[in-house]
């Protein structure tokens, strides 16, 4: 019990206090002053990457959609007279597709000829030039 009264180990355990709190202060600010800028940066990296997830995906939608508009346009189907048959093909198309629920055939004169599904029946004939 003689080394707590020793004026030496006071001294001892004093600066060896006093250097634990200051290493700890330091790295409290460090860590105020850096953790921000790291965690923004990593936020960017994700957002980043989310979005470019995003538009490749949605250039897939798109390039399907297209190649599905450019089959239908050469289908020789769609350019008969057989309302049944063109029905049946239009009925097809939105039941294969997942991007499409319905689908209109316009005339060249903007007049709707053909329509899926019925609940459209109401547009036949309109002008939407």
């Amino acid at each position: 019990m003689k080394w707590f009264k020793s004026h030496t180990f006071w001294k001892i355990f004093t600066i060896n206090v006093l250097l634990i709190c200051t290493v700890l202060t330091l790295m409290f600010i460090v860590s105020r002053v850096m953790l921000p800028n790291i965690s923004q940066d990593q936020y960017r990296q994700v957002t980043d990457k989310t979005v470019k997830r995003m538009k490749e995906q949605i250039n897939i939608v798109i390039k399907d959609i297209w190649s599905l508009g450019d089959e239908v346009q050469q289908d020789p189907i769609f350019l008969s007279d057989d309302e049944q048959e063109i029905d049946k093909e239009l009925q097809k198309i939105v039941n294969i597709s997942p991007y499409i629920d319905s689908g209109t055939i316009f005339n060249t004169k903007g007049y709707v000829e053909h329509y899926y599904p019925d609940d459209l029946k109401s547009m036949k004939h309109v002008n939407f030039k």
